[in-house]
């Protein structure tokens, strides 16, 4: 934030003090050039990242990659956690079967 207010009353003082440019001058377009130059390294300046700022936004970028794996870690457990409820409804089915299938020879033997 304090580096984009030094950019702006950098451009600010420049845009104030600029001086005119008139054809064929030559003492005028070298002050001129003089100030954009003096502009240029300002902006130049305040554009550069503080250690802080760079550090910030490592941070960022860090979690951002972080909840990108962990959202991917999550759905693949989701995934899992479906197949696992899915066989377990068909073992259950499968046993009520066997189960069913047992009582039925179970009756045909007690009848024999």
């Amino acid at each position: 934030a304090a580096t984009r207010a030094s950019g702006q009353r950098s451009l600010q003082s420049f845009v104030a003090s600029a001086p005119e440019v008139h054809d064929g001058n030559s003492t005028e377009a070298l002050a001129f050039f003089s100030t954009v130059q003096k502009l240029h390294a300002s902006m130049a300046a305040a554009a550069q990242l503080s250690a802080t700022d760079k550090t910030s936004a490592a941070l960022v970028l860090g979690a951002r990659e972080m909840d990108r794996l962990l959202n991917a870690e999550i759905h693949t457990l989701g995934m899992y956690r479906q197949s696992s409820h899915h066989v377990k409804k068909h073992v259950r089915r499968v046993a009520v079967r066997r189960s069913q299938a047992m009582m039925t020879v179970d009756a045909l033997w007690w009848k024999l």
